[in-house]
């Protein structure tokens, strides 16, 4: 070669390396005419050839990124294969001109969309990773393109081994690059994505987990001006979304929205991605309103999805996404207000995006489904036949697009199901006003579920009168088939069991519904982790309200027995209140442990700590770095990780019930006395009478739900039917029905589910004067949350030595007079009651501390010190969140001392408990039936989660001067009886019995309220 050609090869090298990206035109076209001059003149077997090749094709790159022209690509493309096609295997140059021409063809499928491109540059790449050295300083960025290719095709065509590469390949790069590589952040990025599209198709838990922690790592490694932060920030604010859909955790929610908040503050507005970002924005805005109901949120959400529609081109692919998440938003405003312009234009974009999507395209499905919804919206406002008709043609296309295996299908059967069932049951012209059927829609998952319920025997002849049965038969196995979808969310798979099993009751197929039942109530414990907060936990539950006492009818109808229906009740209801008991294993057990094992009771301590630190007080943690100590702690509290530690506890020998309740042995809940269990459904209402024994059901035929309505509308006007229907059938069954002539009542405890809750069934009976048909005048009444938590706190008294006795040994107590809370009506009676309490103190021989303008924090402090706490003053209950139910303190509801401030509490963590919780105050232990009922949570179960052995509360309202009566009789009682449990609730009976007989007994609102929770 002549000192002239290597005169013009090195001007074209040097020139080539010194190119910038935005380097002038008119430079590298003078480099590439000199790259081609010297091609021409340089003999074909020249050594020296292959490498203009390289740089003649890295050139046209160069030039192609600048003007567009695809002419450049093919011809970098054409150069490059001739340079590669001229060298032998072991060319040192080989490997490198690979990886050239790989990424040139995915330049080429960028820009055309052809799968073809893209599948040579993948082709080209695995050849260029196999032959490059692993210590090349290519080598870390060429397999790292190599992976995110293989995340592009899966995207393109949906292959799962793609997605199975790319996962693979990037793991790979991250393993071996060192941690100060530049491209780091990029690859944590690709890697984040990957799991969350692979979460999208199995549903796989530790996917979206490990996509949501892995992109915080990324947003932690890229410096705050990195191109690719605000798509991170999108994919993280994506990422806790569809984990808040599954899991429904306040916290990952409101960590979204600040995701895609920042997203689109660091967006400019020529961005490319930003129509992109405020549909994101907005779609986090509409799950946040789903969920709390505010309209600025939806108002909000509508306003950025027009915003992003107006800046998506009508030719771009993304359109139809675009109308699909207004036309979604319209809906979800229109379920609000009913305004019907919101769900004819909902319909209307539902109807423009599925027209603009390929029959082909991975979305169609989608679209159908979300179609199908806003007619069946409109639908149940308007009863247009043609609606519901066009619903169920739309939802059943949608299934139809869905493969088997895909997590959604399930959901897209429910919805093909419910339109059918609207269907059917408006074709039965049945009775449209659900509110006057309240206790109906609480057991129904569906409204059109609940009227058919109603209708009861009607359904069969007017069926087969209409034709509609198909209808019917659809619908039903679209929820078997939904239900049997594995791979669904645990929360879909219940509703779809429930819904199944509710149509199934209806043909009076009871052994199918049973089996459907039990497996739905044994799945509610996987939706609510104790890693959740306290609301969220119970936000989840509250949706499944009456499941278990529907799931013991249907048990009993289909004659599965009486223990079999009685735990699937116990099942699922009490599930936080049982979680919290059983995470608080008594400390005696943990000592011995600690003999022997001391590192297994340390493992189980420190993940016990984290289960019970996750108050109702506990927010959002502003930054992505206190979001990822919230993911460490997750993973710490969830089941899977305590589950392990404790199986390990449990194969040692003499720990094989560690934290193992009885519930199997429902006879230690009555010993010494009888426990009824009370049951209501739409099916039959029953009594389970809890002996030593044994255990039976007794039928309540005269018990309905529509009676336990009347009583919530009516009050203590319906307690003589109460008596006909419930008390006395259940006393006679246990022999208890004669007034006992020496004053020694029998002792009972009732647990109430359901509609039965709130229901004061130790009031019912005939209180005329002279009428000794009453509860109150047969049995002393006790109340439990459930068998479970009664069973626990047997095992605690059995568990107290000598020692640990209230009546042997001084003790304090803390009492507290709110008798003037700012903003609250003043008790002038409250201050009186404390006075009293104060003097019977010492003859129990109890000290007094006494907090007249204590706040949360003192009393916080002060309750582990006490054996007594009595509070008299007000109280607030939350229908809507009862972890923030309270009482109020000097500070009212500034500072109240809610449910989760004392179920955060561990007042027996020692071996011994505080003897007793007096709540002077209004619906102490009342419940919301539009809450979740079933887990009985209110200020009574608090106490005694925190260790209480006794609680004294209320259902409904009080006057605080009977407050005052009720003390003063109850802790005279106490003086007498001693402070041990059955002087508990004799010294209540009697001070109740003193104030009935005292008061007019035809007006028993004075006296019912008072109630005993405890041993």
């Amino acid at each position: 070669m002549d000192e002239k050609f290597n005169l013009d090869w090195n001007r074209v090298k040097d020139f080539s390396l010194g190119l910038s990206h935005d380097q002038e035109l008119s430079d590298i076209g003078r480099a590439i005419e000199i790259a081609h001059t010297e091609l021409s003149v340089t003999p074909l077997d020249s050594p020296h050839r292959v490498f203009l090749l390289i740089e003649s094709g890295s050139l046209l790159s160069k030039r192609y990124e600048q003007t567009g022209m695809i002419e450049d690509l093919d011809d970098a493309i054409k150069v490059v294969n001739m340079a590669v096609d001229d060298m032998s295997p072991d060319h040192p140059a080989l490997a490198g001109a690979l990886g050239d021409l790989a990424k040139q063809r995915h330049m080429r499928f960028e820009l055309t969309g052809l799968t073809e491109d893209l599948d040579h540059a993948i082709e080209i790449a695995a050849k260029a990773v196999k032959d490059l050295p692993q210590d090349h300083p290519d080598f870390a960025s060429l397999l790292g393109n190599f992976g995110y290719w293989h995340m592009e095709r899966y995207e393109h065509i949906g292959s799962m081994a793609d997605l199975a590469d790319a996962i693979k390949l990037i793991r790979m790069v991250l393993d071996r690059a060192p941690m100060y590589h530049p491209d780091r952040a990029r690859w944590l990025g690709h890697l984040g994505n990957c799991f969350g599209r692979r979460f999208q198709v199995t549903g796989s838990y530790p996917d979206l987990d490990r996509a949501i922690e892995v992109t915080r790592e990324a947003l932690g490694e890229a410096p705050s001006d990195h191109p690719s932060r605000g798509a991170w920030l999108v994919a993280l604010g994506n990422q806790l979304g569809m984990r808040f859909e599954r899991r429904t955790e306040l916290q990952d929610l409101e960590e979204a929205i600040q995701m895609t908040a920042q997203s689109l503050d660091a967006t400019p507005n020529n961005h490319p991605d930003l129509a992109y970002r405020l549909e994101n924005f907005g779609s986090r805005l509409g799950q946040r309103f789903e969920r709390m109901g505010e309209m600025h949120d939806i108002d909000r959400a509508i306003d950025l999805a027009s915003l992003a529609l107006d800046k998506t081109p009508r030719d771009h692919s993304d359109r139809a996404c675009r109308l699909e998440s207004l036309s979604n938003k319209l809906g979800q405003r229109f379920k609000k207000t009913g305004e019907k312009g919101d769900i004819d234009r909902a319909i209307e974009l539902a109807g423009l995006a599925l027209d603009t999507t390929p029959r082909d395209h991975s979305d169609r499905a989608c679209r159908l489904e979300s179609l199908s919804n806003k007619l069946g919206q409109r639908f149940k406002k308007t009863g247009e036949k043609g609606d519901i008709d066009q619903a169920i043609e739309f939802a059943a296309l949608a299934v139809e697009a869905t493969p088997k295996d895909h997590p959604d299908l399930a959901r897209r059967l429910e919805s093909l199901g419910n339109q059918c069932g609207r269907r059917f049951a408006d074709a039965l012209c049945l009775e449209k006003d659900p509110m006057k059927h309240r206790f109906f829609r609480v057991f129904s998952q569906m409204e059109w579920i609940g009227k058919l319920h109603w209708a009861g025997d009607e359904i069969s002849w007017q069926s087969e009168a209409t034709g509609q049965n198909e209808d019917l038969q659809r619908s039903l196995s679209c929820f078997e088939e939904g239900w049997m979808c594995q791979n669904a969310p645990p929360i879909l798979r219940i509703r779809l069991a429930w819904c199944a099993a509710s149509l199934l009751a209806l043909l009076s197929k009871w052994e199918e519904a049973s089996h459907l039942l039990s497996a739905a109530v044994h799945l509610l414990p996987t939706i609510c982790p104790p890693s959740l907060q306290y609301e969220d936990r119970e936000h989840i539950l509250s949706q499944f309200t009456g499941i278990c006492s529907i799931a013991a009818a249907a048990a009993l109808n289909a004659g599965k027995g009486t223990e079999h229906a009685l735990q699937l009740l116990e099942a699922g209801r009490g599930i936080i209140v049982d979680q919290l008991f059983q995470a608080r294993k008594s400390q005696k057990d943990l000592s011995e442990l600690r003999l022997h094992h001391r590192d297994l009771v340390e493992a189980f301590e420190n993940i016990r700590e984290d289960v019970d630190s996750f108050s109702a007080e506990r927010r959002l943690p502003p930054s992505a770095t206190r979001g990822e100590s919230l993911d460490k702690q997750r993973r710490l509290a969830d089941p899977p990780d305590l589950l392990d530690i404790v199986q390990k506890i449990r194969r040692l020998p003499g720990f094989d019930d560690f934290l193992l309740p009885a519930q199997d042995d429902f006879a230690l809940a009555a010993d010494p006395d009888p426990a009824i269990v009370l049951n209501a459904s739409p099916y039959r209402c029953d009594a389970f009478i809890v002996e030593p024994h044994q255990t039976t059901a007794v039928e309540l035929p005269q018990a309905s739900l529509e009676i336990l309505e009347k009583y919530h509308e009516s009050g203590a006007n319906v307690l003589e039917e109460l008596w006909n229907s419930v008390a006395s059938p259940c006393l006679q069954a246990l022999g208890f029905e004669q007034s006992p002539a020496d004053g020694n009542w029998p002792h009972v405890w009732w647990i109430p589910t359901g509609p039965f809750s709130n229901v004061p069934i130790h009031a019912a009976g005939r209180h005329a004067e002279g009428s000794t048909d009453t509860v109150l005048d047969k049995v002393m009444s006790s109340y439990s949350i459930s068998l479970r938590a009664l069973i626990c706190a047997r095992r605690q008294s059995a568990q107290m030595s000598p020692s640990q006795d209230p009546s042997q040994e001084s003790g304090r107590a803390l009492i507290i007079a709110a008798d003037e809370v700012p903003g609250m009506q003043r008790l002038p009676f409250a201050s009186s009651e404390t006075h009293l309490v104060k003097q019977i103190c010492p003859l129990l021989n109890l000290s007094t501390v006494e907090l007249p303008h204590g706040n949360r924090a003192e009393v916080l402090t002060q309750l582990p010190q006490c054996q007594i706490f009595h509070f008299a003053g007000v109280a607030r209950t939350r229908q809507s969140n009862p972890w923030r139910s309270s009482i109020y303190l000097a500070n009212g509801p500034a500072d109240p001392l809610t449910v989760a401030d004392i179920c955060n509490l561990r007042l027996d963590a020692q071996g011994s408990s505080p003897f007793l919780s007096y709540l002077s105050t209004c619906d102490a232990a009342g419940m919301n039936l539009n809450s979740s009922v079933d887990e009985q949570i209110h200020l009574a179960s608090a106490c005694q989660v925190a260790g209480f052995r006794h609680v004294i509360g209320t259902f409904g309202s009080v006057h605080d001067e009977t407050c005052a009566d009720v003390a003063r009789g109850f802790y005279q009682a106490i003086l007498s009886e001693g402070m041990t449990d059955r002087g508990v609730y004799r010294g209540l009976h009697r001070a109740t019995m003193m104030l009935r007989d005292k008061e007019d007994p035809t007006y028993p609102s004075t006296w019912i309220s008072f109630v005993h929770f405890g041993v």
